[in-house]
């Protein structure tokens, strides 16, 4: 199956196996918040021309990279995944966004325009992490993400830092600095180097997936199936779009 071919699921007009009927009809696409002068402006003025050039060359750094690191990619169609089925007919409100400039935490963003809530997600496929390390520490952008959410009133928004190692989720949670733990939280998310092998062994983590599947009982195959097309859709983008968006491609 290729990208270009759908899903699958949307074809269906009502499901077994306690799935929802669902109704995909076009829906308003929302108008996500966008970085503009003025947010260069107000990081300028809130935090200085150093923290300025550092979120340009962060951003730069990361544009130069994104929509290959694999992780990332299967994450974000997880997410994508997610959303539809949490949202349902109103996934439309749902957009997601790689590499977001004038963030701290920039791998990915996912916007609930019904919710009006915010998540901001850094990924770190390592296997070691750590708050602290680092010239800019993840301590130091989740913090520094913090005051634009004060300053651009950002009520509810939360940063997520998403790891492939247990040990180091468990970690970095336990030893997370006072000052983020308002707004921040650490995510688990498994990683195998081949998809089949990451949908056998976590199947219970994609469930999402599992759900977007055309097949009644579907085999960890099936749901590789899901991701491979999810990840075709989702590479080829640019810029933010909807999670109805990509099921519907």
């Amino acid at each position: 199956m290729t990208a270009s071919q759908g899903i699958g699921l949307w074809h269906h007009t009502t499901f077994t196996n306690s799935r929802p009927i669902i109704s995909f009809m076009s829906l308003p696409t929302p108008q996500p918040w966008k970085p503009t002068l003025d947010d260069a402006q107000l990081i300028r003025e809130l935090l200085g021309d150093d923290t300025l050039a550092y979120l340009r060359k962060k951003h730069q750094g990361g544009r130069s990279g994104a929509k290959g690191g694999r992780y990332e990619d299967i994450f974000a169609a997880v997410q994508i995944a997610e959303s539809a089925r949490l949202k349902g007919a109103a996934a439309g409100e749902v957009t997601i966004e790689s590499q977001v400039a004038m963030c701290f935490i920039d791998d990915l963003l996912v916007i609930d325009v019904g919710l009006s809530k915010r998540t901001y997600f850094q990924l770190k496929n390592a296997a070691t992490l750590s708050w602290s390390a680092g010239t800019h520490s993840i301590a130091e952008d989740c913090a520094l993400q913090g005051r634009l959410f004060q300053a651009r009133h950002e009520k509810g928004s939360e940063c997520v830092i998403v790891t492939s190692n247990r040990d180091p989720a468990s970690h970095l949670a336990d030893a997370m600095p006072a000052e983020i733990r308002a707004f921040t939280r650490v995510q688990w998310f498994p990683w195998e180097t081949a998809p089949t092998v990451l949908c056998q062994r976590w199947l219970s983590e994609l469930s999402a997936l599992a759900w977007l599947s055309k097949h009644e009982t579907p085999s960890f195959h099936d749901v590789a199936e899901v991701l491979w097309a999810l990840q075709g859709v989702w590479a080829m983008q640019d810029g933010a779009v909807t999670a109805l968006d990509m099921i519907e491609a």
